[in-house]
């Protein structure tokens, strides 16, 4: 009698791919207390995205911002608000989907990277 069974297929890896990894970071050297570090990126899609803030939450959780590049007056100096504090504007933006997906992509690299919360790992 003939064998009509399949042949035995290997199980499909049904793990998530991760959808970026850290590439850098750059732990924020002075005291700030939301402030922690500067993050890069780089994205499976191909590019990489530099200078990503992370902050600490009040809770203790991890938030990641966007890039932000200084404003510069007609002086060229760096433009403050009216307490001294220097002003910077997003150089990206997301609508509230957006956020929480970019968020998880970089929490989710530094986590990777062995960069917790708790202040265990590489940070």
């Amino acid at each position: 009698m003939p064998d009509h069974s399949l042949p035995a297929v290997p199980a499909r890896d049904t793990r998530p791919v991760p959808a970026c990894r850290l590439t850098d970071w750059k732990p924020w050297p002075q005291a700030n207390p939301s402030l922690i570090g500067h993050a890069t990126v780089a994205f499976n899609s191909g590019w990489t995205i530099n200078s990503i803030p992370i902050f600490r939450r009040g809770d203790g959780s991890f938030s990641a911002g966007p890039p932000s590049m200084p404003q510069i007056g007609p002086d060229g100096r760096q433009k403050t608000d009216a307490s001294g504090k220097k002003v910077y504007a997003p150089v990206m933006s997301f609508d509230v989907p957006g956020r929480a997906l970019w968020n998880a992509a970089i929490i989710g690299a530094l986590a990777a990277a062995g960069i917790r919360p708790d202040g265990e790992g590489a940070a």
